[in-house]
């Protein structure tokens, strides 16, 4: 008795996602101050706003570096033992309470950069650049965490006991006042004409794109292609897609042309000779190779 083959399970299809559609050429103008969905001010970033706000982050990073020069200097001096100018102990209280003044100056000096022109990068790179001022706080503080380690032996009980509050309460309060809790969104503006004729100048666009600057492309928050059809099916299942100029998908540093709809293969020299090409007429193209499962569906029963 012939056993019937068990009937082979179909994966059930995804449904589909509900894309939202970005164009980057109707972004808000930035003197309108909109307000992102979520009460973050979206701000337009162009060459003129990252220069205003490369001075505010040099100024910044200044200041961090006296911050840390400071608890150098308080911790060296108590290492000395040097009581010409008054206890040594005095020099690591000294030093705790002016690097959390200048470390906060120096945070409040960076959000107000990032206010100006906000990181137009994404995901971990933008949050850490937003958060650089806990970043700067811990890197400023490290050298006493590290001589409260090393050195304990050499401190009375009651100068540790006053070094390790003082420096965590002032790592505390410092780190809570330099972070961004409603840091502001970069909206990019789209490249001009002016601005792309500098680009291709200073080599910043690729020889090899698939299209022409002015055609329409399409990309992802977090891909590194660009793509010439909204409805390609790597980008089908992408919950924000953006829209613009090719010249708008380079300006976001969208190089790698999709190898699907963007002739990918053909900017990689991957080509195959066998797809349809202008010398090629279409009636003498290969024919498309039929999965094996839907062969065996199209074989007549035996």
């Amino acid at each position: 008795m012939e056993t019937k083959p068990a009937p082979k399970k179909t994966a059930a299809k995804k449904p589909p996602v509900e894309r939202e559609f970005v164009e980057v050429n109707k972004a808000a103008p930035a003197a309108a101050a909109p307000q992102a969905a979520n009460g973050r001010k979206t701000v337009v970033v162009n060459a003129e706003t990252k220069k205003s706000a490369a001075p505010y982050r040099w100024i910044a990073l200044l200041l961090w570096v006296l911050a840390l020069a400071a608890n150098l200097l308080g911790a060296f001096m108590w290492l000395q033992g040097n009581s010409m100018f008054g206890k040594t102990e005095y020099w690591l209280y000294g030093g705790l309470v002016l690097a959390a003044i200048l470390c906060l100056a120096g945070s409040f000096v960076w959000k107000r950069g990032n206010a100006i022109s906000p990181p137009t990068s994404t995901g971990i790179k933008a949050a850490l650049w937003n958060q650089m001022g806990i970043i700067a706080t811990f890197i400023v503080f490290l050298p006493i965490g590290l001589l409260l380690i090393l050195r304990s032996d050499k401190m009375s009980p009651q100068v540790k006991r006053v070094v390790l509050i003082l420096a965590v309460a002032l790592v505390a309060l410092v780190g809570s006042l330099s972070a961004s809790y409603q840091a502001p969104v970069a909206a990019v503006e789209p490249a001009s004409a002016e601005e792309v004729q500098q680009m291709q100048a200073n080599g910043e666009i690729p020889d090899n794109l698939t299209g022409a600057l002015t055609d329409p492309a399409y990309w992802t928050q977090y891909g590194n292609s660009y793509h010439f059809d909204a409805n390609c099916p790597t980008i089908m299942r992408s919950l924000k897609v953006f829209s613009g100029t090719l010249a708008d998908a380079v300006q976001a540093k969208k190089l790698d042309a999709c190898d699907i709809c963007a002739h990918g293969k053909e900017q990689k020299g991957l080509a195959d000779p066998s797809v349809v090409t202008e010398e090629q007429p279409a009636d003498e193209a290969p024919a498309e190779e039929t999965p094996a499962e839907e062969q065996e569906e199209q074989a007549p029963a035996a």
